[in-house]
């Protein structure tokens, strides 16, 4: 055993308190680097000028960005979607009088249009001239309109020898008797034929000069409306 005096010695003469070769590894891997920037003087002006026209630059960071959110819409407007106002019935009743909806204009870069799309297009007896009507036939196709057989009154729209089935009609097609009531369409490559849905008050693919919209005149699919003109308030719809 050690004495007192013995362990007074030990205290003083056996406890190192240098770092032993551990802690100094220890302590390398724990050692930090800090860096330093050098304000330039550039910096140091800005920083001023902030100081001495706070409101000044206040403006200009709000130009800024308002700037680029308006280079960002530009930028979907033109080449993403299209914003667009219906001003007539003949789409009525999946699209109103006044109804505001929005268009995707890349819609068909990696698919071709389908039957049953509603899509916006050059108008293509003016292309100055935007209209919105429903695919009704397909590249190839034979269309034909047909007097129903149970109601003379109505007609039938039947594509490639079968009735097409339109729950999207306002109203039921009536019967034109002009040229025995049958018109026959038959569509070119790359080209389609477009209806209305308010069949009876439609301009439409029937009575243009040059009848068929080509894949070139489609500007957008119809995607959802977001305004109603009926209501006047936001109101969102699928285009179906």
């Amino acid at each position: 055993m050690y004495t007192g005096e013995e362990m007074e010695k030990l205290d003083i003469t056996d406890l190192d308190t240098r770092p032993s070769k551990s802690r100094k590894r220890k302590a390398k891997r724990v050692k930090g680097t800090v860096t330093v920037r050098k304000v330039t003087r550039r910096q140091k002006k800005i920083s001023e000028r902030r100081q001495k026209h706070p409101v000044l630059f206040a403006v200009l960071d709000n130009l800024e960005v308002v700037g680029i959110a308006l280079a960002i819409s530009v930028f979907l407007l033109e080449f993403v979607i299209i914003n667009a106002r219906v001003p007539s019935g003949s789409m009525i009743s999946t699209i109103g009088v006044g109804d505001r909806l929005i268009g995707f204009r890349l819609a068909y870069v990696a698919e071709e249009p389908q039957r049953g799309d509603v899509i916006i297009f050059r108008y293509p007896d003016d292309e100055s001239q935007r209209f919105i009507k429903r695919i009704i036939g397909l590249p190839g196709d034979t269309v034909e309109i047909r007097q129903n057989a149970e109601n003379p009154e109505l007609a039938d729209v039947c594509v490639n020898g079968e009735k097409l089935d339109e729950p999207y009609l306002a109203e039921p097609m009536l019967y034109d008797p002009v040229e025995g009531g049958k018109h026959t369409f038959t569509v070119p490559e790359n080209s389609y034929l477009v209806f209305g849905d308010n069949r009876n008050h439609s301009n439409d693919a029937r009575f243009w000069t040059n009848t068929y919209v080509t894949k070139d005149e489609i500007l957008a699919k119809a995607i959802f409306r977001y305004f109603s003109g009926t209501t006047h308030f936001l109101s969102f719809k699928m285009i179906q």
